[in-house]
């Protein structure tokens, strides 16, 4: 039987999970029936969003042990997206994943220490670190971390989730707070 390829086109980050990295408002939420914007600005705080992936099918890219052929975006997650990549060296699929957020260069020292750690660990059954790799995103460097790519079945698919009428209604609900706790003499406080 064949199984899908992993990583060979990368999903539309779905508007109900479009959140601003800075404040964690609502981004890039449709409007009266229109799709809504995969860049911007957030509302709420002013951060620039893009939900695009950062790196295209097949660049190239340079860790401090090995290169990696990028494949596709996999996923975006909270931290950005990870794409599948092949190890130039061995043929391997290897998973390139976002280390910091855009606002990680202020983690410094503690990020770089950490991947330290990471790459020095080899236990059994955890997915194994295998290289750090730089390249220049649209907003400055972007530092992804190399791990060994793993067969099987993806762990949100047995995520317990709410009902999507109660998620939406929170969503709903967020600007509406948002703006009377912010209206002079009529909000909550």
């Amino acid at each position: 039987m064949d199984t899908p390829d992993p990583g060979t086109s990368g999903p539309p980050v779905p508007e109900r999970a479009r959140f601003c990295v800075r404040c964690d408002g609502p981004v890039g939420r449709g409007r009266a029936g229109r799709p809504g914007p995969v860049r911007g600005t957030c509302p709420w705080c002013g951060a620039a969003f893009d939900l695009r992936p950062d790196l295209d099918p097949g660049v190239e890219v340079a860790g401090t042990v090995g290169r990696y052929r990028v494949r596709a975006p996999l996923v975006r997650g909270a931290r950005g997206w990870s794409f599948t990549a092949v190890d130039a060296a061995t043929a391997a699929l290897v998973v390139l994943g976002r280390l910091e957020g855009p606002e990680g260069p202020a983690a410094g020292d503690l990020a770089v220490r950490e991947t330290e750690v990471l790459l020095g660990l080899d236990v059994p059954g955890l997915v194994r670190a295998r290289d750090v790799v730089v390249v220049d995103g649209r907003h400055g460097p972007v530092r992804l971390l190399v791990l060994d790519h793993v067969e099987g079945e993806s762990l949100s698919a047995h995520r317990p989730r709410p009902p999507l009428d109660a998620l939406d209604a929170v969503l709903g609900a967020v600007p509406a707070v948002a703006i009377a706790l912010f209206i002079p003499g009529g909000g909550f406080f």
